[in-house]
């Protein structure tokens, strides 16, 4: 047992050991930073799922390096850790001049790390962000890293998680394979036998995606290096913008990824070529290994054809079989001929019914502007009135002494043409209406109703002008109403007042009947929004659009619209009402809709509908024709139908019977041909 005097040398020079590496860290003012064992840990320079890198500093030497730390490090499992370091194990193994190599791996305070060479380019990832690189460019980076993964492969290490986050690039702007993190060992025969997931991306191979945990080979690395290169190019990887789930579901179904070119029409052909080559879905059809891809693409940049990738030569063997097999050849292309005509008149009969309706919802939006105009021109008017109304001296002496008053006559005089008058002091309290109504209204305050509160935005700021508010439901009679207000100023011109003159919701307004003249089953209407009542005064409004007009539409009543339809005519006409602006003309391109579903009609009718807006009133006029009615007649569309589709399938029956004849004579012809003399019978 060690003495006290033993016991307190050994403490001594541990502390002693502890002030010389806090000197070192506080002797160089660069250091500043987080002490991590003997390297002192400046900013972030990336994380990953189960690291975070730093640029260090090893005290003492100040050799400045990449430490990468397991996030979470001090409570992570041992299987967790020892996953950790197998990554950087595995990089220890690998010396070449493409591969971020690790320099040491060990554990601070229960942390595990390991470092490795500082890259001070960025990343591939970085790149891509900042500018897209030219093709040339591209291919001679993805032949560098393949050239890198080939030497990893031949070394029995499957990398799997190839990406540009990845694929650092050095000073020279020469890339670097880094994090092998999810690297699994390869067998002789080529085959990953150990278990474990990676990290879920968008680069990893189908058989990746598929779940599969062993028996991986390096051709999921090649698959991996063509997005890569597919991003390179084009700047999108395949399936981009597509949800992850369903991304997963197009990148392990059977249908190949889409050429390149398709987005990036100046991409050389044999580079396109290479690219789809790593893409195949069977990864027997990838390249054989990653020396072959960078071969191919070092090819491709001299000028030369790829020679692991080479076109597809089955177009030969077809034709080979055609001059063999003709009768065969020519039952198959009549067969063909048929499927193909029998498409062609599907889709004409699909486009011709398109066409229609097209032509009909164009007709339907000329119709509804014409409303619309029609319309707007009569609210205009209604606003006219009720702003002369509220000029009227018997209206103003209402006002002015503030109290509730009966029948009256300056009200009666407005009421042509309006279901009802009413009139408000500057606090929302009705005065007086016209005709008196049964239920008791006067004397109650209405300042919760939207054509009030526009009004009164106009009178306080001294405008004179009129303002149509939403519909709502009248207290009075219980009937569906829409109201022009207009704010009403003393002969000093102070605000002292708000008449309103209300619509009922009906199949006319004023001298606008809005309907169809002519017998084609078309249904012109009228939409507004919904404003809200006294029960709900202290809620939020409830957006909504109502049937104001419409030649279903019962007296009164209200039927809700769609709140799909809402929101598209929010999307397309806007939803915000200014007081003052509501009546100036305005053009907005129609909005065009092949299913609206009219509530109105009978349940499961789908019509061709045109929606425009009435000025800025925030009311829409809708003209609609159900496609029953568009497809009523269709003689005109079965006469077109023949001749798109009938002709050319007689013709081309023609065209293959007399190259059937033809041929069958032929083969005939060969067999009668004489022998020659000195070829011998079959008896001889």
């Amino acid at each position: 047992m060690p003495s006290v005097d033993e016991r307190t040398r050994v403490e001594d020079d541990s502390l002693a050991g502890v002030r010389e590496l806090l000197a070192h860290v506080l002797a160089e003012p660069s250091n500043q930073g987080t002490l991590f064992g003997s390297f002192v840990l400046h900013e972030e320079l990336g994380r990953g799922a189960f690291g975070i890198v730093f640029r260090a500093r090893r005290v003492g030497s100040g050799e400045l390096v990449a430490l990468k730390q397991m996030r979470g490090g001090t409570q992570a499992t041992a299987q967790e850790r020892r996953e950790f370091l197998a990554g950087a194990e595995t990089a220890l193994t690998l010396d070449h001049r493409g591969i971020v190599r690790t320099l040491e791996l060990g554990e601070i305070a229960g942390c595990p790390f390991f470092t490795m060479p500082l890259v001070c380019g960025g990343n591939l990832a970085a790149q891509l962000d900042s500018a897209q690189p030219s093709h040339a460019q591209a291919a001679t980076w993805v032949a560098s890293i393949a050239r890198a993964v080939h030497y990893a492969h031949s070394r029995e290490v499957l990398h799997r998680d190839l990406k540009p986050a990845n694929i650092l690039l050095d000073e020279h702007g020469e890339p670097l394979v880094a994090d092998f993190g999810s690297a699994r060992r390869l067998s002789k025969q080529g085959e990953c036998l150990e278990s474990g997931n990676g990290v879920l991306s968008f680069y990893m191979a189908p058989e990746q995606a598929s779940g599969v945990t062993t028996g991986l080979t390096r051709r999921a690395d090649i698959y991996s290096l063509g997005v890569l290169l597919h991003e390179l190019l084009t700047g999108r990887v395949p399936y981009e913008g597509l949800p992850f789930a369903d991304w997963v579901t197009e990148l392990v179904s059977d249908a190949p990824v889409h050429p390149p070119r398709e987005i990036e029409p100046s991409i050389n052909r044999d580079l396109e070529r290479v690219c789809l080559r790593c893409l195949e879905k069977d990864h027997n059809r990838r390249y054989e290994s990653a020396l072959f891809l960078a071969e191919d693409l070092e090819s491709v940049l001299v000028g030369r054809r790829p020679l692991h990738a080479r076109p597809d030569r089955a177009w030969s063997r077809g034709l080979s079989w055609v001059s063999r097999k003709p009768l065969r050849t020519t039952l198959l292309a009549w067969v063909l001929l048929s499927c193909l005509v029998l498409a062609s008149g599907l889709a004409s009969l699909w486009q011709l019914e398109r066409e229609q309706q097209r032509v009909v919802l164009e007709t339907n939006a000329f119709i509804a502007n014409s409303q619309a105009g029609a319309l707007l021109f009569q609210l205009r008017e209604f606003a006219d009135r009720a702003e002369r109304c509220g000029q009227r001296p018997a209206i103003h002496g209402i006002l002015t002494e503030g109290s509730v008053v009966g029948r009256n006559a300056g009200l009666e005089s407005c009421a042509r043409g309006f279901h009802s008058v009413y009139l408000t002091s500057v606090d929302g309290r009705l005065l007086s209406q016209w005709p008196q109504a049964d239920t008791v209204v006067v004397g109650k305050n209405y300042a919760f109703r939207e054509y009030f509160v526009g009004a009164s935005q106009l009178g306080e700021h001294g405008v004179h002008g009129a303002f149509l508010g939403p519909a709502y439901r009248a207290e009075s009679n219980g009937l569906l109403q829409f109201a022009v207000s207009a704010p009403v100023f003393d002969d000093a011109g102070a605000y002292v007042g708000v008449v309103v003159a209300s619509q009922t919701a009906d199949s006319a307004i004023g001298q606008v009947r809005l309907q169809d003249a002519s017998d084609s089953g078309r249904v012109v209407a009228l939409l507004g929004p919904r404003g809200r009542d006294r029960v709900d005064s202290a809620t939020p409004q409830r957006q909504s659009f109502d049937f104001i007009v419409h030649p279903r539409l019962q007296y009164g009543h209200e039927v809700l619209v769609q709140e799909s339809i809402r929101r598209s005519l929010e999307r397309a006409f806007g939803s915000d009402i200014t007081p003052g602006d509501q009546f100036s003309m305005r053009w907005a391109p129609p909005l065009l809709v092949p299913d609206y579903r009219d509530p109105l009609l009978e349940p499961g009718t789908e019509s061709l509908a045109a929606f425009v807006p009435v000025g800025r009133t925030g009311y829409a006029v809708v003209v609609e024709t159900s496609k029953n009615a568009v497809l009523r007649d269709g003689r005109a569309l079965l006469n077109k139908l023949a001749w798109r589709a009938g002709a050319p399938f007689v013709a081309g029956s023609m065209l293959l019977g007399f190259w059937a004849i033809a041929n069958i004579r032929r083969k005939h012809s060969l067999h009668r041909r004489p022998r020659p003399r000195h070829a011998p019978s079959p008896g001889e």
